[in-house]
């Protein structure tokens, strides 16, 4: 049983006599409320509602905190029982308390979910078919875009990887018909410059053995 402070626990239990027969007590049974073992002081009503028969009934302390064990301890006395007396038990396992979510919680969380429910019935389906009715002249469009409007920054300093992206392919291609090139006859090196005009960004070497021209593969300028 979950209890919250400040709220009513009530019970019911039955007195015995040897032989099992349901029978009064000699006095009105008395109860306590115990918290984590401790007795808590407060007021246990018992009430005699049939033969044998009694219930009980306390107010959780408002002081209670959350976890703590709670228990009703009532004992009886019968004078047919050589003990003269007799326990009933009862037991929660926790006590919740300011752990309760309030009304103001519950109605945001209740906001919340149904924004959830409009985006997931109405919203992302929506935006889902937009995407499906993609046209033909949409599509050839977004190419153009990037053909015509989109730009591109030149490769730097480096040996071009020999598996690449086709744009970069393209790139080296650009750089080498519009960025200044120099050879050197002495060195056989072919350089291919940066858009300033100084860094030498890759080389190549050439070379001709009379015979057959050769033209390297292309290294970075560093």
């Amino acid at each position: 049983m979950i209890l919250k402070p400040s709220t009513t626990w009530i019970g019911q239990f039955t007195v015995l006599d040897d032989t099992g027969a349901l029978v009064d007590a000699d006095s009105l049974p008395t109860g306590i409320l115990v918290l984590d073992g401790v007795n808590d002081g407060a007021t246990v009503t018992v009430a005699n509602i049939s033969t044998g028969v009694y219930t009980w009934s306390v107010t959780i302390p408002g002081g209670a905190t959350a976890g703590q064990l709670a228990q009703i301890r009532i004992a009886a006395t019968i004078a047919t029982i050589a003990t003269g007396g007799g326990v009933a038990e009862g037991q929660v396992d926790t006590v919740y308390g300011s752990d309760l979510a309030t009304a103001a919680a519950l109605a945001t969380v209740d906001g919340i979910v149904d924004a959830i429910l409009v985006d997931t019935d109405t919203t992302i389906p929506g935006l889902i078919a937009a995407l499906n009715d993609l046209s033909a002249a949409q599509v050839n469009a977004e190419v153009l875009d990037v053909l015509n409007v989109d730009t591109f920054s030149q490769p730097g300093q480096e040996a071009p990887a020999a598996t690449t992206t086709l744009a970069k392919m393209l790139a080296y291609v650009y750089k080498r018909l519009r960025n200044k090139n120099t050879f050197n006859k002495d060195t056989g090196i072919l350089a291919i410059y940066a858009d300033d005009g100084s860094t030498v960004d890759q080389k190549q070497t050439i070379s001709d053995d009379g015979t057959t021209l050769t033209v390297a593969e292309m290294a970075t300028g560093a």
